[in-house]
């Protein structure tokens, strides 16, 4: 077990085992409309993701709509044009806080390993 996981209640914790095998958008849907309390405000999720954008100047939204084409992820890291952005799901809200800075600085370990590339090639 995961430090982050002894963290998550009971009733979350068999919410989010019962939507495993669904896309994080519909998981989040159905995590909803079952009233699933949340771990994490999304404004304190906001705080968070503005910390990190700060430190690591790298833009970090919150949103669904990219995880249309990364339907598992709840986090992702796009690098475009030179630039990157950091995009967390909405579905972190059922997350502690110590499983959504993980979240974040696993994809900025995306962004440092994409900057060293395009470097290099």
């Amino acid at each position: 077990m995961k430090e982050w996981e002894k963290e998550v209640p009971l009733g979350i914790a068999v919410a989010l085992r019962e939507t495993r095998d669904k896309t994080t958008n519909r998981a989040a849907a159905i995590l909803e409309k079952r009233d699933v309390p949340e771990m994490t405000s999304i404004s304190r999720i906001r705080e968070i993701a503005k910390s990190y954008s700060r430190k690591y100047k790298v833009p970090i939204r919150i949103s669904s709509k990219p995880f249309r084409e990364h339907p598992e992820s709840d986090a992702i890291h796009r690098y475009e044009k030179g630039r990157s952005t950091i995009y967390l799901h909405p579905i972190l809200q059922y997350y502690p806080e110590r499983y959504i800075k993980g979240t974040i600085e696993h994809e900025i370990d995306h962004m440092h390993v994409e900057q060293k590339w395009e470097g290099e090639l």
